[in-house]
């Protein structure tokens, strides 16, 4: 009798174990499907910042230029990278009107503006450069236009009012340069007294003159 009551309590102590067991289980299935659930909303949202992601760089590779652009355009060298900036800058000017087309054109005209600041205050730049450039090649004998000096009257086309302003300026290093090789061949000759002076002829005045004439024509 002893035994049967204690084979009970044992059975009763097992059969509501396995019920704690199973409210356990049932307890945490419920709170998997939850988990379940909640990782796929949240894996529904990450796609979403995906894809929201994507369109931002995607907008701004079109339509913003990045720091390092800035910084070619405002403080770089006048160089290969402020070129490509200023290129840039353009490009999304050109973007920018395909804006207005749509219904963002509150946006559109917005960057138009703040790329036309970008430009001006870059092609200002470029001209005071250019301008810099041809003044210290009319301290030179001989003067040499740079590859770099070229591309950037080139670029300088683009507005012909700061183009005027270069092209008197290198009207100007241009006429300083021949007015001090001329002083130089009437005074001092060639290197080594070969040729001679012109001044040295000056008393034929026929020789006197035709030495300037041709001189003229070589410069």
């Amino acid at each position: 009798q002893g035994r049967l009551s204690s084979l009970d309590a044992e059975l009763a102590a097992v059969a509501s174990a396995c019920q704690r067991i199973e409210a356990v289980l049932e307890a945490s299935r419920e709170s998997t499907g939850a988990l379940v659930g909640e990782t796929g909303r949240l894996q529904g949202e990450l796609h979403d910042i995906d894809r929201r992601t994507d369109l931002v760089q995607k907008f701004l590779q079109q339509y913003q230029l990045t720091p390092a652009e800035l910084e070619a355009l405002r403080d770089g060298d006048i160089g290969p990278t402020f070129f490509a900036a200023l290129e840039r800058v353009r490009a999304i000017h050109g973007n920018c009107r395909m804006l207005l087309r749509t219904h963002h054109q509150r946006a559109g005209l917005e960057l138009m503006d703040a790329m036309a600041q970008h430009q001006e205050g870059a092609y200002e730049r470029l001209c005071r450069w250019v301008q810099a450039e041809c003044r210290s090649l009319g301290e030179e004998e001989t003067p040499e236009v740079s590859d770099l000096l070229q591309a950037a009257t080139r670029a300088l086309r683009e507005r012909p009012v700061l183009f005027k302003y270069c092209a008197e300026e290198v009207a100007t290093a241009r006429h300083n340069v021949l007015f001090r090789r001329f002083i130089a061949a009437l005074t001092r000759g060639g290197e080594g007294g070969a040729p001679k002076p012109m001044e040295t002829y000056a008393s034929d005045a026929r020789r006197y003159v035709g030495d300037m004439l041709a001189w003229l024509h070589q410069a």
